[in-house]
Parts: structure tokens; C-alpha cells; sequence
């Protein structure tokens, strides 16, 4: 085999591997010990304008791969005290920019959440994650005023659950479907969640149940 022959075909399985993951549904389950040898690969492919923590990073870079709208979304993950797992906003005042030229925060809870990230399975993170990823796609298709007005209507029940459970379908519409499903079933099952946490996720969130009739 030429040189050229060769470059041109690791050329090809890049490219295959690359552009794999947002063409069709992703597999029952990742293997984190193969895409942690691709680590390299995914932060080029994925990774540009964007600060991912060290912890999460492959879990965040494997959902980002589901996520193409997203390559040039500037993203930073911030560490702070918030009530809920994650959450996903325009930073500061980015939200009175224009579309396209925002800059997001995905927040992640420090504080003992009702259902801590580290209990999660590899899987289930990349769910959540990608459940985070899938607002900022929202966020990216509506105008200043439109954010303003999701923000004053996630006081109401009814738009919240609307607004939630439409972001967990976009997360499977873009690829994450069993990702999705291992998360809900986590949160919705943690034996140590108190029963008022779980009487939100099942109010605002899709359950396991729900997930599968998407099937």
C-alpha cells in the first residue's frame, strides 16, 4: 500500500467515524474504554469553542457529536450551587444578542443534587448532557424577545413541562434516544431521591415510560 493510498484511506475511516455519530441513532450503549482511545478525534471534531470539564469531558464530546448545529456554539461548563442536576443558559446578558453570536453556560450543580451526576452510569450522563446540549439548540433558533418570554414563562407549571419534556424529545430526535431513556430511568428510580424530586421529574420531565412510546 502507497503512502497515499494509506493517508487517503485513514483520510476516509475519519471522516466515517466523524460524521457516523449524528447520521443515525446512537448505539444501546457506548463504550467509555473505546472513545477514551478517540478522545483526541472527538475534542478536534467537537470540542472547538468550547471549555468542557475534565470529568465530563468525553461524556460531553460524544453528546456534542449529536449535536452538528452546535460547532460553533461558543460553550463553557460552570461549576455552582444551583437546584436542579444541570442546567443550560445564555451567559450573562448574551441572551440580547443575536442568533448565532451567543455564548451559553451548562451549569453543573456542586452542592448535593438530588441525583448526583457521579452516580450516573457512562451512558446516562451523556444523556443528560445531551439533554442540556438540546436547549441550547432551542435557545439558538429564538430571538431576544422569545428568550425573555420562555424565561418568564418557566414560572408556569404548563409551559414548563411543555418546554422540558419538548427538550427531551429533541435530545432523542437528535440521536440520544437510549442515552435519554438510561437517564430518566435513573432519576426517576435513585433510592435516594426525596419523593417530592420525584414527584417534579414526573411532572415536568418524560418518564421511562413515556421514552419508550417514542420507540
Amino acid at each position: 500500500m502507497t503512502l497515499r493510498t494509506s493517508i487517503l484511506l485513514c483520510t476516509c475511516l475519519l471522516l466515517l467515524f466523524t460524521t457516523s455519530f449524528a447520521q443515525q441513532r446512537a448505539p444501546r450503549y457506548f463504550s467509555e474504554k473505546l472513545l477514551q482511545l478517540k478522545i483526541d478525534s472527538l475534542r478536534s471534531n467537537f470540542g472547538m469553542h468550547k471549555t468542557l470539564p475534565e470529568k465530563y469531558e468525553l461524556e460531553a464530546l460524544i453528546a456534542l457529536s449529536y449535536f452538528p448545529e452546535l460547532e460553533q456554539s461558543t460553550i463553557n461548563f460552570k461549576i455552582k450551587k444551583i437546584r436542579s442536576t444541570m442546567a443550560a443558559r445564555p451567559a450573562g446578558l448574551q441572551f440580547l444578542r443575536g442568533k448565532g453570536k451567543r455564548k451559553y453556560n451548562v451549569i453543573l450543580n456542586n452542592s448535593n443534587p438530588e441525583v448526583p451526576l457521579d452516580s450516573a452510569s457512562f451512558n446516562a450522563k451523556i444523556g443528560i448532557i445531551g439533554h442540556e446540549f438540546a436547549h441550547i439548540v432551542d435557545y439558538e433558533n429564538k430571538s431576544t424577545l422569545k428568550l425573555i418570554s420562555n424565561a418568564f414563562g418557566y414560572a408556569n407549571s404548563k409551559f414548563r413541562a411543555k418546554f422540558e419534556k419538548d427538550t427531551d424529545r429533541r435530545t432523542i430526535s437528535h440521536g440520544l434516544f437510549w442515552q435519554c431513556f438510561d437517564f430518566s430511568s435513573f432519576a426517576f428510580h435513585y433510592h435516594k431521591a426525596n419523593p417530592r424530586y420525584l414527584e417534579y421529574k414526573r411532572k415536568y420531565y418524560l418518564s421511562p415510560e413515556e421514552i419508550m412510546k417514542l420507540e
